[in-house]
């Protein structure tokens, strides 16, 4: 199970491109299992497609709400991960 959980840890860390032709841009909630609880929490979800159309799931964040500041914190981290600018966003 280690390995799956370092998997992960690499493909949320991994280096993206800097530019992408278009991103989609969403969020939902869902309910989460946390220890023997359920709790309704925001999925965040940004997916790629480049000039040849490949589409790719940039990453997937969880907070308690959606809202704004969670979203410039994604922005941020994918920044930091080299990501610089895209054409079209929905």
């Amino acid at each position: 199970m280690n390995s799956v959980i370092d998997m992960a840890k690499e493909w949320q860390n991994r280096p993206l491109k800097e530019f992408y032709l278009f991103l989609f841009v969403d969020w939902l909630y869902v309910n989460i299992r946390k220890n023997s609880d359920m709790k309704n929490s925001a999925v965040y979800v940004i997916l790629r497609c480049d000039i040849y159309r490949i589409k790719d799931v940039l990453g997937i964040w969880t907070d308690d709400f959606e809202g704004k500041h969670y979203w410039m914190q994604i922005f941020d981290e994918l920044k930091d991960r080299d990501f610089e600018d895209v054409f079209l966003s929905s």
